[in-house]
C-alpha cells in the first residue's frame, strides 16, 4: 500500500492495489503528507483554528490543512464522476471523517458543508489539470500515474476516452470561450490573495521603522489594493490593457475620495465603481476565497437605516410632507377653478356671438342617414356643429393614413352603441386605402371603402385633426376647432379637484392579472396630477389601470388568449420576498396558459417592460436606457420559476432549453420621466399588432417617440378613467 494517501481510504475506482511505479523523474512529486499519516496512526489530532463566520482556518497548521483536504479529494474521489453532486454520498462521509479524525475540527454542519465543497472544487480542478496536462498539454506521453499513485492505469485510461469524446470536447472549447472572456486575469500563486496581503503588510512594516516589530498594527489593506497588485507583473505592468484601464480609473477615484469629491458607501466601493459593474452573491472580488459578500460588507445598508431616524424626525418628516401636499394641492384647486371658470366664460362668450351674427349653413352632404332611428339624431340638431377634417390612420402597428374623414357631433349613440369618450362620429369623405379595415367594424361597413360617406366610430387615438389656414378665421371659431383631445384633459383635472383626498378606489379582477382573487387599487389626485403634467414619472397604480385599459383591448382585438398580464406591484423588489414573487410567476403561468406575458417592471425608480414567453424559454427586455438583461434584479427568479413551469407542463429534462434573455434596441428616452409613457406605448403596440416574435426586427429604432406619442397616451388614459367613472 502507498504511503500517498491514508492507508485504508482509497476507494476501489482509485485504489493502490496495481500502482504502476516506473523510474521517478527528479522534479515535484504528488503532496503525500506522510507527517499526518503518521500523526493520525499515532492517535493525535493536530490542533486548528477557524473564523466561524467564513469558515476560515486559521493558525500554524492552516496552511497543511488546506493541502491535506485537498488530497483527500483527489485519493478518495474517482475522477471517472462527471460531476462533484455524482460523487457517492459515502465517499464524502468518509473524507470528512478522514479530516476529524486528522484534526480537531469541531463537528458542525456549516463547517462540513463549508469543506466538502471546497474538496469538490480542488478535485474539479484536479480533473482539469489532468486534462490540460496529460491529454492536450506537453505530457501526452506520460502517464500521470507515475506521479500520482493513487490512480491505476485503468481508471486512467477510462478517463482519458471520456476526455476526448466529442460530446466533452465541445464542453471544453466553450468552457475556453468563457474562459477568454475574463480581461483581468491574476498572477497569484496558491496562497491567493491572503499570502498577497501578508506579503505587502510586510514590505509596508519593513517601510516603516516605527512599527518594523509589529505588523498587527497595520490597517487591513483595501481590497482596490490588493486587486491591483495581483494583476501586476515584477515588471510593473499590468496582465493586460483593461486592467491598466482599471488601475487608472482606482488611482483617479482614490485621488477624489481624499479630496471629499467621491465617496465610497457600501458595496459602491472604490473597486466595485472602477469597475463598473456590483458585486454579486458569490466570491467577493480582491479579498479571495472563504469570504462572502455579506460577510465583507456586512448587510444592505437599506436594511439598518431605519434603525438611525428616531421615531420624532418620522413624525417631523410625515408632517413636512402633509403640509407639502396640503399647499401643493389647494394650488392645484385653486388653478383648476380659474380654468374651469375661464371655460365656462368662453362658452358663454361663444353662445352669445353664435346668437347675435348670422352663420353661414353649411351645405348639406350626401349622407347616408340611419332610417332605423339608430343614432339618436333629432331634427334641430342634424347639422354638424364643428366641421373640422381629420386623418384616419389604421390600427396596427404602422398606423398609416387610410382616410379623410368630418366629425359630427349629432348625438350620444350610434348604431345602438354609446359614443365613449374615446370616440367619435366621422363620416369618411376621401379614401386613401379601400382596402384597409376599420377599427370598429359594423354589419354593413367592414373596410374603408365601404365607410365612404357611412357614420362609423373611430378611436380618437387613431386620428388627427387637419388645421385650416383661413385669414378670416377669428379667435373664436379657432377655440371652435380645438381638439376634442384637450377637452378630455380639461375633464380630467376637473375630475382631480372633485376627487381631492379621496382616491378613486378601482378593482383588478382576478383575470386580468392572472390572480386568483379581485385586489383593489386606487388613483389618487396624485396620479391625476402626474398624467396633466406629462413631466412626471408614474406611479405603479397609473399602470395598473392601464393594464385593465389592455386587457379590454385585447378583448376586442380577441386575441386575450395569446397575452396575459403581470401585476407590477406583485413582482417589483420592494416590499416583495423573493418566494412570494416565484410563486405568484407560477401560478399566473400555470393558470393563464398564455404565450406572452406583459410585465411593467419597475426597478430602482426607472421603468421597464418585460415580456414573458414561458413555453419558448425567453424573457424580452424592452428598457428605454437600453440596459442590459444581466442588471435585471429579477432574472435569477424568472430562470427559476420558467424552469418549474416546464417541469409541471412536463417538459422533458433532454427537451428543456435555458432560459435566454435578449433586449431589442427599441426608442430610447430623452429625458429622466418617459420611461412609464414608453411601456405603456410598447404594451399597446403589442396587442395592437398581434406581435408574438420577431422582437429585434420590430423593435429596432433606437429614436425617441415623438411627443404627440406620448400625448395620446396621457389622454386614452385620461379617457378609459373617465368612462369607468361614469
Amino acid at each position: 500500500m502507498s504511503s500517498d494517501a491514508p492507508s485504508g481510504d482509497l476507494p476501489p475506482s482509485q485504489g493502490a492495489d496495481d500502482i504502476h511505479k516506473p523510474t521517478r523523474k527528479k522534479g515535484r512529486s504528488g503532496t503525500r503528507l506522510r507527517e499526518l499519516v503518521a500523526t493520525r496512526n499515532a492517535d493525535h489530532r493536530l490542533p486548528i483554528r477557524f473564523d466561524m463566520q467564513t469558515c476560515k482556518p486559521l493558525g500554524e497548521n492552516s496552511t497543511k490543512f488546506i493541502s491535506y483536504v485537498a488530497l483527500l479529494g483527489r485519493s478518495k474521489a474517482s475522477i471517472l464522476c462527471d460531476d462533484w453532486d455524482h460523487v457517492p454520498e459515502n465517499v464524502k462521509n468518509q473524507i470528512w471523517q478522514s479530516i476529524l479524525v486528522t484534526y480537531d475540527v469541531p463537528n458542525t454542519d456549516l463547517l462540513r458543508t463549508k469543506w466538502i465543497s471546497y474538496v469538490g472544487e480542488r478535485w474539479k480542478n484536479f480533473k482539469t489539470m489532468l486534462t490540460s496536462h496529460y491529454i492536450y498539454g506537453s505530457k501526452t506521453d506520460k502517464s500521470p500515474c507515475e506521479k500520482y499513485q493513487f490512480l491505476d492505469e485503468e481508471t486512467w485510461q477510462a478517463f482519458k476516452l471520456k476526455r476526448l469524446d466529442p460530446v466533452f470536447q465541445a464542453k471544453r472549447r466553450a468552457a475556453q470561450e468563457i474562459a477568454k472572456k475574463n480581461v483581468h486575469p491574476h498572477i497569484l500563486s496558491r496562497g491567493g490573495y491572503e499570502k498577497l496581503e501578508q506579503k505587502m503588510m510586510k514590505e509596508a512594516s519593513a517601510s516603516n521603522p516605527i512599527g518594523a516589530s509589529d505588523t498587527s498594527t497595520i490597517t487591513r489593506l483595501p481590497r482596490h489594493v490588493t486587486w491591483k497588485r495581483a494583476r501586476q507583473r515584477p515588471s510593473g505592468e499590468y496582465t493586460s490593457e483593461e486592467t491598466a484601464s482599471i488601475a487608472r480609473r482606482i488611482d483617479e477615484l482614490v485621488e477624489h475620495s481624499t479630496q471629499g469629491t467621491f465617496t465610497p458607501e457600501g458595496r459602491e466601493d472604490i473597486l466595485a465603481v472602477a469597475i463598473g459593474r456590483p458585486e454579486h452573491s458569490g466570491r467577493v472580488r480582491g479579498v479571495g476565497k472563504f469570504i462572502g459578500i455579506r460577510q465583507f460588507f456586512g448587510p444592505p445598508t437599506s436594511h439598518h437605516s431605519k434603525a438611525h431616524v428616531s421615531e420624532e424626525v418620522l413624525k417631523g418628516i410625515r408632517e413636512e410632507i402633509r403640509q407639502e401636499m396640503r399647499e401643493e394641492i389647494s394650488e392645484m384647486k385653486k388653478e383648476y377653478g380659474d380654468m374651469r371658470a375661464q371655460l365656462l366664460a368662453d362658452v358663454r362668450a361663444e353662445l352669445a356671438s353664435s346668437s347675435s351674427q348670422p352663420r353661414n349653413l353649411p351645405q348639406p352632404s350626401n349622407l347616408c342617414i340611419s332610417t332605423k332611428e339608430s343614432c339618436d339624431v333629432s331634427p334641430q340638431n342634424a347639422s354638424p356643429t364643428i366641421d373640422a377634417d381629420y386623418e384616419l390612420f389604421s390600427d396596427d402597428a404602422l398606423q398609416c393614413l387610410v382616410a379623410l374623414g368630418k366629425m359630427y357631433t349629432l348625438g350620444s349613440t350610434i348604431h345602438h352603441e354609446t359614443i365613449t369618450a374615446d370616440m367619435m362620429r366621422v363620416v369618411v369623405v376621401d379614401v386613401r386605402n379601400a382596402t384597409a379595415g376599420v377599427p370598429v367594424p359594423t354589419e354593413d361597413v367592414q373596410t374603408v371603402g365601404h365607410a365612404l360617406g357611412n357614420f362609423i366610430l373611430w378611436p380618437l387615438r387613431l386620428s388627427r385633426a387637419i388645421v385650416k389656414k383661413q385669414e378670416d378665421m377669428n379667435e373664436s371659431l379657432q377655440q371652435q376647432l380645438q381638439p376634442p383631445q384637450h377637452i378630455i384633459l380639461e375633464q380630467l383635472g376637473v375630475l382631480a379637484v372633485k376627487i381631492s383626498l379621496s382616491p378613486i378606489e378601482l378593482q383588478m379582477p382576478p383575470e386580468v392579472t392572472n390572480r386568483t382573487s379581485s385586489l383593489s387599487f386606487f388613483i389618487c389626485q396624485r396620479d391625476i396630477f402626474e398624467i396633466l403634467s406629462g413631466t412626471d414619472m408614474l406611479c405603479i397604480s397609473v399602470l395598473q389601470l392601464w393594464l385593465l385599459y389592455l386587457h379590454r383591448l385585447t378583448i376586442e382585438k380577441k386575441n386575450d388568449h395569446i397575452y396575459g398580464f403581470i401585476d407590477p406591484v406583485a413582482i417589483q423588489g420592494v416590499g416583495n420576498k423573493g418566494e412570494e414573487v416565484q410563486n405568484y410567476l407560477l401560478e399566473a403561468f400555470v393558470n393563464g396558459k398564455k404565450q406572452v406575458y406583459l410585465a411593467p417592471y419597475l426597478q430602482q425608480g426607472h421603468w421597464q417592460l418585460l415580456l414573458i414567453l414561458p413555453q419558448q424559454f425567453l424573457v424580452v427586455l424592452l428598457c428605454s436606457l437600453h440596459k442590459k438583461p444581466h442588471t435585471l434584479a429579477i432574472k435569477n427568479t424568472l430562470i427559476l420559476v420558467v424552469e418549474a413551469y416546464s417541469r409541471l407542463q412536463g417538459t422533458h429534462i433532454v427537451s428543456r432549453k435555458k432560459l435566454q434573455f435578449i433586449a431589442p434596441t427599441c426608442s430610447r428616452q430623452p429625458g429622466s420621466f418617459e420611461c412609464g409613457y414608453y411601456v405603456m406605448r410598447h404594451m399597446q403596440k403589442i396587442i395592437s399588432a398581434n406581435i408574438i416574435d420577431s422582437w429585434k426586427l420590430i423593435f429596432d429604432d433606437t429614436s425617441p417617440m415623438e411627443q404627440h406619442v406620448i400625448k395620446d397616451v396621457r389622454e386614452q388614459w385620461a379617457a378609459f378613467l373617465l368612462t369607468i367613472c361614469k
